[in-house]
């Protein structure tokens, strides 16, 4: 029975076996996951180092390996994307509470009316000429009169004696 000080490092790998991090009471992933990348990096070097293997086993073995540390990366990068965007909402947080600090009990300026005569509303100068409307001018569309008017109006307008289809 072989103990872990008996035991050789497997001859594929390369560098010494990283310390494993010390076991407390609290948990440090960051520190598990440096380790663990150690280890990957550790196989992929054993793997690779002479060039991609050609055993279909130490092939799989090497893309999962790859896979995982892909993984990783990426889950370290997606925890500090969201650290610096809560960084980033804390700031505009405090800007918001800042800005409301200062504006607390303010109210904001509004139009007094200077006293209680009635106001008309503003006319053209004497010299000023006005343009005169036709009446109907500004009617447009079928709403401002009949059918029996438009006939008439344009007195080319027949309507069928019985419905077809078209």
């Amino acid at each position: 029975m072989s103990t872990d000080l008996e035991h050789d490092p497997n001859p594929t790998m390369t560098g010494p076996v990283p310390d494993l991090p010390e076991v407390t009471d609290e948990h440090e992933p960051v520190k598990d996951l440096h380790y663990t990348r150690k280890v990957r990096g550790m196989i992929v070097k054993g793997l690779a180092g002479n060039g991609v293997p050609t055993d279909p086993k130490a092939l799989g073995m090497l893309l999962n390996t790859l896979k995982d540390l892909d993984s990783s990366a990426l889950g370290v990068m997606r925890i500090k994307s969201e650290e610096a965007d809560q960084n980033l909402q804390a700031k505009q947080q405090a800007l918001v509470r800042e800005f409301l600090a200062q504006s607390a009990g303010v109210r904001p300026p509004t139009r007094q009316q200077a006293s209680n005569a009635p106001t008309e509303p503003p006319s053209l100068a004497d010299g000023v000429s006005t343009r005169d409307f036709v009446p109907g001018e500004l009617q447009q569309g079928t709403v401002h009169g009949t059918f029996d008017e438009f006939a008439a109006a344009r007195g080319d307008v027949t309507l069928a004696k019985e419905d077809k289809l078209d």
